[in-house]
């Protein structure tokens, strides 16, 4: 029986064909690795200065998307009028050989504009549809681009939705309604519209690594959610400013949210007779009383 017991050093000696000579001596204890090396005040003060660097080290979140982007834009030579429209239509529409399309079926007045060439350039060259294909072709993947900046996606969505039409249910079910500071009345509605979007309207993935890469199935997921929920932007205003919410820590109410709609209205169209969100604001109002 003694002969079928395999010894620390028998495993040593097996594993010695790939390891150097100093991995087949003792193995180190944890008090000599920790005297191998030493945490200076410095280097400890360094740490706990960064805590929220650390809470998304080596992940990509909307932050570092956002910084990608921008260099991106800037390397390509990209107008300051070019790098909004990029954004806006990918807001319109999160789908790289879609927008490509349609920017080639523009009428020529607005083909003939300073940012198009330039725009058109940028969705050609450096954009890509899925995360999955980044690595590959050190493109950027279009269904991160409203991400990066979700005050701009809600702009952009109170202008090319009418006035009247806007509504709370709407924009709940784009992904970066959830990344506003929002109050817990509308962060509850936002997370059951991400909930909608991802196991309702995202139907599956066209993604052709899919299969072969064992991609995840798209569908809501509780930890993709919290993390954006924890993003907390502002909104933006026409001026392409940043709008706080009157109370920073409570977040934008219902209240804050229907006048900053009824505000972004430059063709004066909206009418509160016949707004989607002047009739959802009496349940809202409720349930913001009860908190």
């Amino acid at each position: 029986m003694a002969n079928n017991i395999v010894s620390q050093a028998d495993v040593l000696r097996a594993m010695g064909s790939s390891m150097n000579d100093q991995t087949q001596g003792l193995l180190i204890s944890v008090a000599e690795s920790l005297l191998r090396m030493e945490l200076t005040a410095e280097n400890a003060a360094y740490i706990i200065k960064n805590r929220d660097v650390w809470a998304s080290f080596g992940k990509m979140n909307s932050h570092i998307y956002r910084t990608r982007l921008e260099n991106m834009l800037e390397q390509a030579g990209v107008g300051m009028e070019g790098k909004l429209m990029v954004k806006f239509f990918f807001s319109v529409i999160k789908n790289q050989k879609r927008v490509s399309d349609a920017l080639k079926l523009l009428p020529p007045d607005v083909q003939a504009k300073t940012w198009y060439n330039e725009v058109r350039n940028f969705v050609d060259v450096h954009v890509t549809q899925y995360v999955s294909n980044v690595e590959t072709s050190n493109k950027f993947p279009a269904v991160n681009i409203p991400n990066c900046n979700p005050g701009l996606d809600m702009l952009f969505y109170v202008l090319f939705t009418h006035p009247n039409e806007r509504s709370v249910a709407d924009m709940s079910t784009r992904p970066t309604f959830c990344q506003l500071n929002l109050d817990p009345v509308l962060q509850e509605e936002a997370r059951d519209g991400y909930r909608v979007y991802w196991d309702v309207i995202v139907t599956g993935s066209k993604n052709p690594d899919a299969v072969p890469k064992n991609l995840e199935v798209p569908q809501f997921r509780e930890e993709y959610y919290n993390t954006s929920a924890g993003d907390m932007y502002n909104l933006v205003g026409l001026d392409l400013k940043e709008i706080e919410p009157a109370d920073p820590d409570l977040g934008y109410t219902a209240e804050e949210l229907y006048n900053y709609v009824k505000s972004i209205d430059p063709a004066n169209e909206f009418e509160e007779a016949r707004s989607k969100m002047f009739q959802e604001m009496a349940v809202f109002r409720r349930a913001s009383r009860a908190l």
